[in-house]
């Protein structure tokens, strides 16, 4: 019931100070904007979040968001939008629109004006930290809050799904044995965009399954990342489960696994400031406007990239230069896979450093 007792919030009577925060982005959008809640309820605000179906998803069990405002995509035209914010901002206290503080303002959209700008003015104007800017917008102080939460039914599923690989692996054991412990990852395949797969990750998880004999890796993705788990279908210490597992069990499972790895993903950013060693691989953003504040997070950016960072968003190619080799872009095949294997290897470590000071 908890989950649908947003339905009803419209009978309740208004509360002392209001306050509604609009985002209509995708999973990271909505994990970014997460991040000014915890402020805004410790002021003293009851928060209401305008938003879609699909962005209700990703943050339905945030504790610090008190009623939700729901839109189907694309019900207010976006011609209309803006008179359509103005009505509603007269019903709160505060009105934080979210709309574009990423994409379009610090990543240029095709189309606009500062998508053409020169190179090192694009850096200059856009390279600022996007959850920094997004409290800015709100007109509160930063602090490093945005966290996914996940139900406790979803917790319990994804330590079940690891403890159930572990046994699995272990085969038959004697009564009294337990199945040896696992150095799980969690490897997001590809992003939303065309810059956001990495081209040589069969080359480093074939080095992560020789030289970690405990690892396990879970592949994470939609289903057109079936694709990128070719080749890894009949080994048995790797899951082929894109298009398989839901966003929300993929971002349980990244908070209870030992190391995530990907692009510029949803799933990265749900684990910005949990302590789960994280290694990514930048592509249109910048460590200051993506990473400068994450935990633990070993950040991998392109080396010797004329075009790194642009700030920009890719629909086409048209931008976004092609290694012709791998179809990929040319800033992650920049990115050495020795580099990637070396930021997974030392989580390794962490790993083992933990497991002997528990045992």
């Amino acid at each position: 019931m908890t989950e649908y007792k947003h339905l009803h919030s419209w009978r309740d009577p208004k509360p002392e100070k209001t306050a509604c925060v609009v985002r209509y982005g995708g999973f990271g959008d909505m994990l970014q904007s997460s991040n000014i809640l915890p402020e805004l309820k410790r002021q003293g605000f009851h928060v209401t979040m305008m938003t879609t179906p699909r962005g209700h998803e990703i943050v339905k069990h945030d504790p610090h968001i008190d009623a939700f405002f729901m839109q189907d995509v694309d019900q207010v035209v976006n011609q209309e939008l803006a008179d359509f914010w103005a009505v509603q901002a007269t019903r709160f206290d505060r009105f934080i629109n979210l709309s574009e503080s990423v994409e379009g303002t610090l990543l240029a959209m095709p189309g606009r004006a500062n998508h053409l700008w020169p190179d090192n003015l694009r850096r200059e104007l856009l390279g600022q930290n996007y959850l920094e800017f997004t409290a800015k917008l709100a007109q509160i102080p930063y602090r490093s809050e945005a966290r996914f939460y996940a139900s406790e039914d979803e917790t319990l599923k994804a330590k079940a799904y690891l403890a159930d690989i572990k046994n699995t692996l272990a085969g038959p054991l004697k009564i009294g044995m337990r199945a040896p412990p696992r150095f799980n990852i969690l490897w997001c395949l590809a992003g939303s965009s065309i810059h956001k797969f990495y081209p040589a990750q069969d080359e480093v998880i074939a080095n992560v399954m020789r030289s970690i004999p405990e690892a396990v890796i879970v592949f994470s993705g939609d289903i057109a990342c079936k694709i990128l788990e070719t080749g890894w279908e009949k080994e048995p210490r790797v899951r082929c489960t894109s298009g398989e597992m839901d966003v929300r069990d993929s971002l349980a499972l990244a908070q209870v696994v030992d190391c995530v790895v990907g692009p510029e993903t949803g799933t990265l950013n749900a684990v910005a400031f949990e302590q789960v060693p994280k290694v990514i691989m930048l592509s249109h953003s910048s460590h200051e406007n993506l990473t400068k504040h994450w935990v633990n997070t070993a950040v991998l950016a392109p080396a010797s990239t004329d075009c790194y960072p642009c700030h920009r968003l890719h629909y086409t190619r048209e931008f976004c230069h092609e290694d012709a080799a791998t179809g990929a872009a040319v800033c992650q095949k920049n990115i050495d896979p020795n580099r990637v294997f070396e930021a997974i290897h030392a989580a390794y470590q962490q790993y083992k450093q933990y497991k002997r000071s528990h045992l």
